[in-house]
């Protein structure tokens, strides 16, 4: 059996996209995943988010059918690689699985941080944001309209529209027309997309959170 407590994200990436019910669990929890120092991790997250989150400690780099021991402050219990995700949501995020999403356009809404990284320029940044940003939320509308209303930090913000909104599809140099409630539409070049996103949207200020961090450290 596997303990994951490591702090490496290897590029192996999931097949399968856990599904979540939309909006359903969202109300951001503390993980109290343990560390190879033993300490607990204590970031907030949410069912949505936990994907995402559990790279940070190594589970991308496990074979899917080999077994976990979850590091969850007092769990301890083996699972399958595979349903490690679900595991996590169901016994320590108190999810309830919910039915299939209504249509194939929410289904492809729902996060699949394990089958590929972002690749938009401001996701080589990531490292340099403060991953304990206060969580807020989506207020990108779909083509129908409607808001997405998942949590999204200034870190998780590249992954978040590269799998939730296609920004990744698009070519670094295409103009895209910003959906964010109240942004009117402003047209923003693809590789300035996140940075747009992160400073106009979500009140982050470059460097600022990385000299804090910084100042606090030492």
């Amino acid at each position: 059996m596997i303990k994951v407590g490591n702090t490496t994200t290897p590029n192996v990436g999931y097949k399968n996209k856990p599904r979540v019910k939309e909006h359903s669990c969202w109300t951001p929890m503390v993980c109290h995943y343990l560390g190879s120092d033993g300490r607990p991790c204590l970031e907030r997250i949410t069912c949505a988010t936990a994907p995402e989150h559990l790279e940070s400690h190594g589970v991308k780099s496990i074979s899917r059918m080999a077994s976990v021991v979850c590091r969850w402050e007092g769990c301890l219990e083996a699972c399958l690689r595979h349903n490690f995700v679900r595991h996590v949501r169901e016994k320590h995020l108190a999810h309830t699985r919910g039915p299939a999403t209504r249509n194939s356009h929410e289904d492809s809404r729902q996060h699949s941080f394990f089958h590929e990284e972002a690749d938009d320029a401001g996701s080589r940044n990531d490292s340099r944001v403060n991953e304990r940003s206060e969580p807020q939320l989506c207020q990108y509308q779909d083509p129908d309209g409607r808001p997405c209303l998942q949590y999204i930090t200034p870190a998780t913000v590249s992954a978040h529209f590269a799998n939730c909104h296609g920004v990744k599809a698009m070519s670094r140099g295409q103009l895209i027309a910003c959906r964010w409630d109240g942004c009117g539409n402003k047209r923003v070049l693809r590789h300035s997309f996140v940075r747009h996103i992160r400073e106009k949207h979500l009140g982050h200020a470059r460097g600022s959170a990385l000299r804090k961090s910084e100042k606090a450290g030492g």
